[in-house]
């Protein structure tokens, strides 16, 4: 349950993107993210786990395909 949490405030973070390190640290820190709530919903198939993984998914396409500085939220 601990990645759900940290997911949730990832997801609610303002987050700062201006150079690409910051991007790819974002993205590394997403795809993370997405894997562990990935394997929880693998073994429990609990709706909810798939909407969080969608909008964590939305959200590094936005970090990885937008090329100018980014805050979000």
């Amino acid at each position: 349950m601990n990645i759900i949490v940290s997911a949730l405030k990832f997801e609610n973070s303002e987050l700062r993107l201006s150079t690409p390190d910051d991007r790819d640290k974002a993205v590394k820190k997403l795809k993370e993210l997405i894997t562990g709530l990935s394997t929880i919903y693998d073994k429990t198939k609990d709706p909810y786990l798939m909407e969080i993984m969608q909008r964590l998914r939305t959200l590094q396409n936005k970090v990885e395909f937008n090329f100018e500085p980014l805050i979000l939220n």
